[in-house]
């Protein structure tokens, strides 16, 4: 497979804010960068989510302090860009209590984005399922083919009273008492299995993220991809660290991101299955700042073994990339920074975007180098 010629990355906070995010919400943005171009000063393409509601249409914002949310994924058909947020208005302030960011009342919102730019907010989890204790966001959502969504976030509470964990939803519906999402797989603190971070499915298997022990790391859901509930997670690989995103490269070959800096482990794990189990081969760091790891993750399998790998460093501060080969047996690449987020902005979660998406950014790029040449 050829080279990905464009990264999405989900960035909160508007360019050109003079004021610092707090944990409030804030607008979000999916900006467009080159795969491979090393320190380009500006995206050649930008979405807007919305911070408005339209008819069916919802607003979607994200926490500026979360590094948890904005996770953003491809889905399995290639056709939609997928992420969560909440319906409120920028600069709600973050909270439990009522008309606050994390209340119950609050809707979890998913974004469905095909290759043209069109935003789709109708989809939301509008009975609490978020919430508890925790009061925690949509962090990350998986879809097959844009017809149903697998929303995460942080459990609270015991069985069975439990919020969060990973739930199913339709495309376009908005869940309720009556009508709630399903619980795919409970977040439940009890248990360890309540801080879910990512959900994917890779070769017919889904897996999810959770940074609580016992189950820290990368974990199988079920059997398949469900989509009933009461299915349990069997953790594989990743304890001990501090787990975000994950990528596989093969049935053999997988990658996840640990948010510590550098001299406690952060950085970007390289894991190896032998047939029976999984053990951590090597941890690629070179190049990034000794203060901060890796959060959001994507990867790509190309040809001769090679895997291009892109990520956002724990701080929300750069766009990085490297590339890996299956045949290696220590790290041997550095990362390289494509971009930095602009002052009182973060990046959050990246993903290659549908092929669409980057024949717009090329176009996108023509035009306003037309328009410079005409001024």
């Amino acid at each position: 497979m050829a080279q990905p010629g464009s990264l999405a990355v989900v960035r909160v906070g508007a360019a050109g804010g003079s004021a610092p995010l707090t944990s409030a919400a804030a607008p979000v943005f999916i900006d467009h960068f080159g795969a491979t171009t090393v320190g380009q000063a500006a995206p050649s393409l930008t979405w807007a989510l919305p911070t408005t509601t339209a008819g069916v249409q919802r607003r979607l914002t994200i926490s500026g302090s979360q590094v948890a949310e904005g996770g953003l994924q491809l889905s399995s058909n290639g056709q939609y860009l997928v992420l969560g947020g909440y319906d409120a208005g920028v600069g709600t302030a973050a909270g439990t209590g009522a008309g606050l960011l994390n209340n119950a009342g609050t809707p979890r919102v998913v974004a469905r984005i095909d290759s043209s730019g069109n935003i789709d907010t109708s989809t939301a989890y509008a009975n609490g399922e978020f919430s508890g204790g925790a009061g925690t966001g949509l962090r990350g959502v998986y879809s097959a083919d844009g017809t149903s969504f697998y929303g995460v976030g942080n459990g609270t509470g015991t069985l069975p009273a439990t919020s969060g964990g990973i739930r199913r939803v339709a495309f376009g519906s908005v869940t309720s008492a009556g009508s709630p999402s399903t619980l795919i797989s409970p977040g439940n603190s009890g248990t360890g299995t309540a801080n879910v971070r990512r959900a994917i499915a890779f070769n017919g298997q889904l897996f999810a993220a959770t940074n609580s022990s016992p189950f820290t790391g990368v974990n199988s859901v079920g059997t398949g991809v469900p989509v009933t509930s009461g299915n349990s997670q069997t953790n594989l690989f990743g304890a001990g660290g501090s787990s975000y995103d994950f990528f596989f490269a093969s049935t053999t070959v997988a990658y996840l991101t640990d948010t510590r800096a550098i001299a406690s482990g952060g950085g970007l794990q390289r894991w190896n299955f032998d047939g029976s189990a999984w053990a951590l081969a090597y941890t690629i760091n070179l190049g990034l700042d000794p203060a901060s790891g890796l959060s959001g993750l994507t990867g790509l399998s190309l040809a001769g073994g090679n895997v291009y790998l892109a990520g956002v460093s724990a701080d929300g501060r750069r766009l990085v990339t490297t590339t890996d080969n299956l045949s290696n047996v220590t790290a041997s690449a550095a990362f390289s920074v494509l971009a930095t987020a602009p002052d009182n902005t973060f990046f959050r979660g990246v993903a290659i975007p549908a092929p669409g998406a980057a024949a717009a950014m090329v176009l996108g790029s023509l035009l306003a180098s037309r328009r410079r040449r005409q001024v």
